[in-house]
């Protein structure tokens, strides 16, 4: 084996190196650091520097939060948290300095140290079962050896020859059980013969010796790559500060409170809400704001009341929050801007302007947004020129009057007379330290808030001196994501998912575009990235870009954007990956690589030692280095060109698509560069990318979304103006011109709703036919119109002849246009959000007007809803029947329609897609109309923080060529980063069909078991073939059979004794034990007509079997032939005569051990929670060998000892009877065919040999 050596910087997270380091936190590790190498010698015992070590280990990093000792033979161990009986999580293997034998080098690998190593982690790994180990260390104090548990796990777990060999000598099988017997005749020879390569994060103090001991904080840069390799963050893969996985809550709930809202649980949900009356700051944004509105009565002007509520109150709040979260949205925006231009100017102060000095009102707020963001420098008032000259001018239309604010108010208009209460843990403190107990103005709050964080501490080691919390983009995107989710309690996507996803599915969708243009034999990423290489000519870089360019990637459920981001990042890192991140001359950007890293984009150079940053040279005036320049030009207009051609999104919510226009803003914010033009002075304008991210509801369309119609939308030329308008309006600059293309836009999508694709009710056609005929006879007619097309005729006149015949024909005339109006009532209703896949993005219509498809649809649709009502009846319409209605099967078939041809389609949706019911058919489709490439089943743990929803990830592409689903192997995976981390699988259709009613199966079960299940179905009928009445129990008390409540409290029908002859036994669960019912003799029931829910008299009397619906996971299933009812906590299967095989047999393979693992191994609720169960449809599916002359045999043995056993159970309950029991779980194996091996695999504690077992003879 040999050892690759990593550099500290090389190993950290590329997100967590661009993070500073707190100075306090810095000066502590240092201190400790040079006491630890001061303390070590090499004449020390390992248990002085193992002392030493833990010392510092505890107080430099882990101290109250993490225990660290030793464990059985682990010199020390890290666990995940402050118990001492949590999991391992860093397994240290100390070494004394002179023990240099032992002990791990750059040149040897092959030492104690590592044998070491390997023992304990396959004792943790194999014996207690331990998946939280994430490194694992061999240190002499001096030099260090880090191995990510990665690593140990493919090399040595994962091999099964070794954990053959681990396994056996840990059972005492080998010849020596010694553990040096381990460490040299096991591990060593496996090192020795091992041609792998195993990484290794190295490193040595003493190299540090001068920067340590040395006074200049220059020097200190050069140790934060140490002081960060050791740190929970990297050593126990710990979140930190910008990671975009978790919520930073005091910065959140601060948030609300200024805005006037608040967090709260109702029902299941968290929602945000408006503060309860008595709580409530008058001073807050939101209760400033609708105040104004009502005494203003502003609602008046409201163009479209409908949109925001069902009354003035609620109009009101959605108004006024609407309003807030378009002004909160700027200032956060600012707030990054700001950061940003301090960053370039090293922390120059002259480049701050959101200070409550400058802006101590809500008017210069107002003029702040519209008179200097909105306009460029030379068309500023010199007034404000003056006072804002270093605030860019960028473009955006955040800082246009939106229409909200034209009808209603703007900022300006908020009260500043008022002061709002600091929040009782505010993060504000005074001068003695104390927190901030004061009345402020709202905008001195607001400011003094942001200012208590640090939008700027991210950058390549440097330690930060101020301790600030640090508020990146990262964080602000899930703090719009959780406002915008306020009314539904939506959860944010986490970055770790939208990572994945991105970069899994957008690697198909490359590859696929690039196959699809040159026709290469290309199948894989690799494939792909070793053609495009080897491109030597700029012609073919541009080329190659111009096809990723052209990829369009769609978010139908765009929410605040989070996905779209997250592609955007990994195209350009793709681009990286490929060596097409070049710039606009085919010019490569050599010594610049890209990396997706905890959703972030980092830039490194210097072969990725060093992160790339933008920054304006001291040493000059306004000048940026000519390769900085480059590099971040390029990077702009990458992702300028990537924004403005591929990425495109739809919501219902008007929020969620400003908050992902922002966020969008802000990607291209964080690479803005000055302008080479403007002599270094200007920051590069941003592009008009809202016209990509659009308003509606994804599943209503008036027109079908048909990719292969020849439904003409217009005349070429009208489509070709129509897609060069809105390239224009991209990169339009000018406000008049802006609103010119606008407007030619919406005529061109209104002319076509209204004269081309107009949908009219069939009735339509009867009423014009009436009217014609009407006019033909009486000439005219006392109605007034609907259409403005109807016949030319004169009205409010009358005509007597035919008086009865006139008279019936107007009444059928009025009551269809009558029938008429409400239709087109009902569809302004049902399509007033709906929206028009058909033309809405032109970048995806071909020159006729055809819809062509995205190559991409990635999304987290909403889900737990219902589609309902006449909404339903559209939508099932255009996207067909979908199981319980649920909405996010519909996302999937919307996803199958705005699709190309080998388009790929990834979405997160809930787990019950693999399981549930009445999806059965679903799934079935699903094989036959999609190339299902992966699913990643998250069943065994939450997603979203504090969601009970669990999810599925599922890749697919567009086409009938389905062959294998790659999957994860789910068995013991509890987070989501150790299920990705093993190697997938797959399986092929057949199997999938095998398993359709519950695929979760297949990804949890071991193929050897899948084999089994397989082999068990092979040459059976299903058990309600044989016996076809199956039924659960009575039920007793309903309310919705119109029982009354005292009915259902005092159980009316139930009694502890028997009344009289009507009452009859009435079963408990737990009366039915295997083989015989043992009943409680506590309560009976009065079979009356008044029951609820009745069954059958026949299923309460006779010979029949009952089985206990509750597993653990034994099966109880007994013989009764007397009359005692039950409720559904039972099963019961009736005799049936005319069946081959007996009754008795039955019982016998329903308790038997083969039937408990097929059960467990093939219900959907064979394991689900704590009370797992058989269901009917589990026991009218159960495989029965058909009766033959080969079976009939061992069915009449089983038979027999199952007579046996129940007269043994009645004369004695307690009998043992275990000997019969065991004979017929042989009986039954025989039955199915199973070999030993597979037996063995049923049940491991089998007792017999295979020479016993393969001689079995029935008795």
């Amino acid at each position: 084996m040999k050892l690759k050596i990593i550099e500290p910087k090389l190993a950290l997270n590329k997100a967590f190196l661009k993070e500073k380091v707190l100075r306090n936190d810095f000066d502590i590790f240092k201190k400790n650091l040079n006491l630890l190498l001061k303390n070590t010698y090499d004449e020390d015992s390992e248990e002085h520097d193992k002392g030493n070590l833990s010392n510092f280990l505890k107080e430099t990093y882990y101290e109250d939060k993490y225990y660290i000792n030793t464990k059985e033979n682990i010199d020390l161990a890290i666990n995940i948290d402050k118990s001492s009986k949590s999991s391992v999580g860093v397994i240290i293997e100390v070494k004394k300095p002179s023990n240099t034998g032992e002990m791990i080098d750059k040149n040897n690998i092959n030492t104690r140290a590592m044998h070491e190593l390997v023992l304990y982690y396959m004792i943790e790994r194999f014996i207690h079962k331990n998946i939280y180990i994430k490194n694992l260390i061999a240190t002499n104090i001096y030099g260090w050896f880090i191995f990510n548990a990665q690593e140990f796990e493919r090399i040595f777990y994962n091999n099964k020859s070794f954990l053959k060999l681990f396994e056996n000598w840990n059972n005492k099988q080998t010849i020596d059980k010694t553990t040096n017997f381990f460490y040299e005749s096991i591990v060593k020879p496996y090192l020795e013969n091992l041609d792998e390569e195993i990484e290794a994060v190295h490193f040595d103090f003493r190299m540090y010796k001068n920067h340590l001991e040395s006074d200049n904080k220059e020097n200190d840069n050069k140790l934060v790559s140490l002081y960060k390799i050791l740190t929970p963050v990297h050593l126990l893969k710990e979140s930190f500060a910008n990671d975009s996985n978790s919520l930073d809550t005091k910065f959140y709930f601060e948030l609300l409170h200024i805005m006037g809202l608040e967090e709260a649980k109702e029902k299941s949900k968290k929602v945000i809400r408006r503060k309860f009356e008595g709580k409530r700051e008058q001073a807050s944004f939101l209760e400033n704001a609708i105040n104004i509105i009502r005494v203003e009565n502003r609602l008046s002007k409201l163009k479209n009341p409908e949109n925001f509520g069902l009354d003035e109150d609620e109009q009101l709040f959605n108004v006024a929050l609407e309003l807030c979260i378009n002004w909160i949205n700027r200032i956060l925006f600012l707030k990054l801007v700001e950061a940003q231009l301090l960053k370039y100017h090293k922390g120059n102060k002259e480049y701050k302007f959101l200070d409550y000095s400058k802006i101590p009102d809500f008017d210069e707020l107002n003029k702040l947004f519209f008179q200097v963001l909105a306009l460029k420098n030379n068309d500023r008032i010199p007034s404000l020129k003056e006072k804002y000259e270093h605030v860019p001018y960028l473009n955006s239309s955040l800082f246009e009057i939106s229409t909200l604010e034209d009808d209603i108010i703007r900022i300006s208009n908020l009260d500043d007379n008022l002061r709002i209460k600091t929040l009782s843990n505010t993060i504000l403190k005074d001068r003695q330290g104390r927190r901030l107990n004061t009345e402020l103005h709202p905008l001195d709050y607001l400011f003094r808030f942001l200012d208590a964080y640090d939008f700027t501490s991210e950058g390549s080691d440097i330690i930060q001196e101020e301790n600030k919390t640090l508020i990146n983009a990262s964080v602000l995107g899930l703090i719009f994501e959780k406002i915008n989710g306020y009314k539904d309690g939506s959860y944010f996507t986490p970055g770790f998912i939208t990572m994945y996803m991105s970069r899994e599915s957008l690697r198909h969708a490359v590859v696929q575009k690039f196959k699809d243009k040159y026709n290469w034999d290309i199948d894989t990423f690799d494939d792909l990235k070793n053609k495009t290489i080897q491109a030597c000519k700029t012609k073919d870089i541009k080329d190659y870009n111009d096809i990723m360019n052209s990829l369009t990637i769609c978010d139908p459920a765009v929410g605040s954007g989070h996905f779209l981001v997250s592609v955007l990042n990994e195209l350009i890192a793709i681009k990286s990956e490929l060596g097409l991140l070049a710039d606009k001359n085919g010019n490569r950007l050599y010594d610049c690589e890209a990396h997706v890293e905890n959703d972030e984009l980092i830039f490194t150079y210097n072969n990725g030692l060093d992160i790339f940053e933008y920054f304006v040279a001291e040493s000059y005036v306004n000048k940026v280095p000519d390769k900085i320049q480059k590099i971040q030009k390029t990077i702009f207009h990458e992702k300028e060109k990537l924004i403005e051609n591929c990425l495109f999104g739809v919501d219902i919510n008007s929020n969620s698509v400003n908050i992902a226009r922002l966020r969008l803003w802000i990607e291209l914010l964080k690479n803005a560069y000055y302008t080479e033009e403007s002599m270094f002075d200007e920051l590069e304008t941003l592009p008009n990318i809202d016209i990509n991210i659009k308003v509606g509801n994804s599943l209503i369309s008036k027109f079908n979304i048909n990719g292969k119609s020849n439904l003409t939308i217009g005349n070429r030329d009208e489509i070709r103006n129509y897609k060069k308008s809105v390239i224009e309006y991209k990169n339009c600059t000018n406000k008049k011109r802006k609103g010119e293309i606008l407007k030619y836009i919406d005529n061109f999508k209104n002319t076509i709703n209204e004269n081309q694709l107009h949908i009219r009710s069939n009735k339509y056609h009867i009423y014009k036919e009436l009217l014609n005929e009407f006019t033909k006879k009486f000439k005219t007619i006392n109605i007034n119109p609907i259409f403005i097309s109807e016949p030319n005729i004169e009205y409010n006149s009358r005509n007597e002849n035919n008086k009865n015949e006139k008279e019936e024909l107007e009444a059928k005339i009025i009551k269809i246009k009558e029938e008429i109006e409400q239709e087109e009532l009902d569809r302004k209703t049902i399509y007033r959000n709906a929206f028009e896949w058909r033309y809405e993005f032109p970048e995806v219509l071909d020159d006729d007007g055809n819809f062509l498809g995205f190559d991409l649809i990635i999304s987290n649709p909403p889900y737990g809803v219902s589609v309902k009502n006449k909404i339903r009846e559209v939508v099932k319409k255009n996207l067909d029947n979908v199981p319980d209605y649920e909405i996010y099967y519909y996302f999937i078939n919307l996803a199958k329609i705005l699709l190309i041809q080998n388009g790929i389609k990834s979405l997160i949706i809930p787990n019950t897609i693999l399981f549930n019911v009445y999806a059965y058919n679903y799934r079935l489709s699903m094989i036959d109309s999609w190339n299902m490439i992966e699913i990643v089943d998250c069943t065994n743990f939450p997603l979203f923080s504090k969601a009970t929803v669990r999810n599925v990830i599922t890749i697919f592409k567009n086409n009938k060529d389905f062959v294998n689903l790659n999957f994860y192997p789910t068995k013991d995976a509890l987070t989501f980063d150790s299920l990705i981390s093993r190697e997938k699988k797959f399986v092929n259709s057949d199997i999938l069909k095998m398993y359709n009613q519950n695929w979760g199966l297949i990804f949890k079960l071991d193929l050897s078991i899948l084999k089994i299940i397989e082999k068990i179905k092979n040459k059976t009928i299903q058990l309600n073939k044989e016996f076809p009445d199956i039924s659960q129990g009575l039920i007793a008390y309903d309310q919705y059979q119109g029982q009354t409540e005292d009915i259902i409290k005092s159980r009316s029908f139930h009694s502890n004794y028997k009344i009289n002859d009507e009452y009859k036994p009435w079963l408990w669960g737990e009366d039915i034990k295997k083989y015989i019912i043992q009943w409680n003799q506590k309560e009976f029931i009065n079979y009356c007509d008044d029951i609820a829910n009745p069954r059958e008299p026949r299923f309460f009397n006779g010979n029949r079997i009952l089985v206990r619906e509750i597993t653990d996971p034994t099966i109880f299933a007994a013989y009764t032939n007397q009359e005692m009812y039950n409720d559904p906590s039972m099963i019961i299967i009736l005799e049936n005569k005319k069946a081959k095989i007996k009754l008795f047999s039955l019982l016998g393979i329903i308790n038997s051990r083969l039937a408990i693992f097929y059960h467990h191994n093939s219900s959907p609720k064979a394991t689900k929670g704590a009370f797992p169960k058989i269901l009917v449809k589990d026991i009218q599916e159960f495989p029965l060998k058909v009766s033959n002359n080969s079976t009939k045999k061992l069915y009449e043995v089983i038979e027999k000892n199952v007579k046996s056993i129940i007269e043994l159970k009645i004369i004695n309950f307690k009998a043992d009877t275990s000997h019969l029991e065991k004979e017929i779980d042989i009986l039954v194996y025989k039955l199915y065919e199973l070999t030993y091996d597979e037996v063995k695999i049923i049940d491991p504690s089998f007792e017999l040999n295979k020479d016993e077992y393969d001689k079995f003879k029935m008795r």
